[in-house]
């Protein structure tokens, strides 16, 4: 782009994303970067129906999603990384998704926790063990739903929502597909236990073969 030409919505939005995380983030910071001037980034935001306050905010929001969801980030460091305080994440946040941030990364814990019991074996019926792990999966189940039930139709969270609250539904344990997947899981566990007693046994000074043989053969025992 030429100096001082008009940069494009798209340009604008692709340096404010690539800027994000400075505190402040101006427009004389994203023209300099587009070799631009503010009036120029103006009446090109102007001519898409919008401003570098809606552009910078959806920025933020964008990033602070992929953080909070994707990578699990607490809500303070997201604010961080997106250039705002915690208070003002949150004011952003709900404006544009319905739920404040804390409710999204508190979801998001739920579900790694609802994962790691979903791979483990279930307790045996009837035993003190299983209607402790019931009683806890009813109680993630209800966290889940008043933590994200509210979150309105047309939000852009929506999707996640709806596919977190199916994921964290306590398993039918006696369907066929849960207990293919378990043994899948098993499987992994298996291998990965395997080839971790193989390099342990190389690192002790045994051969290839032997290590090998002995890891199979404790494997196969427990």
């Amino acid at each position: 782009m030429s100096v001082g030409a008009r940069p494009s919505l798209d340009e604008v939005r692709a340096v404010i994303r690539r800027l994000i995380d400075e505190r402040p983030l101006t427009i004389y910071r994203v023209a300099d970067e587009l070799l631009s001037s503010r009036s120029q980034i103006q009446r090109a935001l102007s001519e898409a129906d919008t401003s570098f306050k809606i552009e910078l905010s959806r920025a933020r929001v964008e990033r602070a999603l992929e953080l909070l969801l994707k990578r699990r980030w607490s809500v303070a460091d997201t604010a961080a990384a997106v250039g705002i305080c915690p208070d003002h994440l949150r004011v952003l946040i709900l404006a544009a998704c319905g739920v404040p941030p804390r409710s999204l990364r508190r979801s998001v814990i739920l579900l790694r926790r609802a994962r790691q019991w979903s791979r483990h074996t279930p307790p045996r019926f009837g035993t003190p063990w299983y209607w402790e792990r019931r009683r806890g999966w009813e109680k993630l189940e209800s966290e889940l739903r008043r933590l994200l039930d509210p979150v309105p139709p047309d939000s852009p969270v929506r999707p996640w929502a709806d596919a977190a609250l199916r994921y964290g539904r306590r398993p039918d344990y006696r369907r066929r597909p849960f207990r293919e997947r378990l043994e899948t899981f098993r499987e992994q566990d298996a291998r990965a236990h395997t080839e971790a007693l193989q390099r342990a046994l190389l690192a002790l000074g045994w051969s290839d073969g032997d290590s090998q043989d002995a890891g199979q053969a404790i494997t196969t025992e427990s």
